[in-house]
């Protein structure tokens, strides 16, 4: 609904557990040390990469301006402090995809195949943030095309590592650094079909024709 500023009930319920965990006077507010606790802890990477650090303070800015008091911040405005971190995460994330897909020169249709490949490696996912792989899960939807050994399996944790952080600055719109989101998936999938890695080419042509 308009006044839970666009999340769902369930995502409300979430947030609430997140707001009590950092509300520890149980005052229905979040005091300022705790603040800069929670934003540590819920935006590690955002809150530690130096060159974000301007976009951090305009967000929080943005809410405490209007609201703050010395008391701290209550449960509406930080669903509004929520929000605005999910619209940055969300834009970054967006532009990510455009930069891979460019670069992968993957079509609209292969790049709809390769989501569909990777929402399903992570069955596990719900709610809305967005899907990540680890390292496992990806071992495994590569294994399932084509058996790997462990030379192999050692040679895909390399490039896993190697793609995860491929892209500078772009790590900020993940929630774990160490694992994969989308655009670095398209990536490392164009890297081994154009490598033959495993002879994956020579597996996949059949479902890719």
């Amino acid at each position: 609904s308009k006044s839970n500023g666009g999340w769902t009930e369930g995502e409300v319920n979430h947030l609430q557990s997140v707001f009590n965990r950092y509300d520890v006077k149980h005052s229905g507010l979040i005091a300022s040390k705790e603040l800069v606790r929670m934003v540590t802890d819920l935006f590690p990477i955002l809150a530690r990469d130096r060159k974000m650090r301007p976009e951090l303070q305009r967000i929080m800015k943005e809410v405490l301006q209007e609201t703050w008091s010395f008391q701290g911040l209550g449960f509406k405005d930080f669903l509004r402090l929520m929000q605005l971190f999910r619209e940055f995460q969300d834009r970054e994330r967006a532009k990510k995809e455009t930069e891979s897909i460019e670069a992968t020169g993957f079509n609209s249709s292969e790049v709809a195949q390769f989501r569909d490949f990777f929402l399903a490696a992570n069955p596990s996912h719900h709610g809305s943030a967005p899907v990540e792989l680890s390292f496992d899960q990806f071992w495994k939807m590569i294994n399932d095309i084509t058996p790997l050994g462990d030379s192999l399996t050692v040679q895909l944790k390399e490039i896993f590592h190697e793609f995860t952080v491929k892209m500078p600055g772009a790590v900020r719109s993940k929630q774990r650094a160490e694992d994969a989101d989308f655009p670095e998936f398209l990536l490392m999938m164009k890297h081994l079909l154009e490598s033959n890695f495993a002879k994956i080419q020579d597996k996949t042509r059949a479902t890719r024709a």
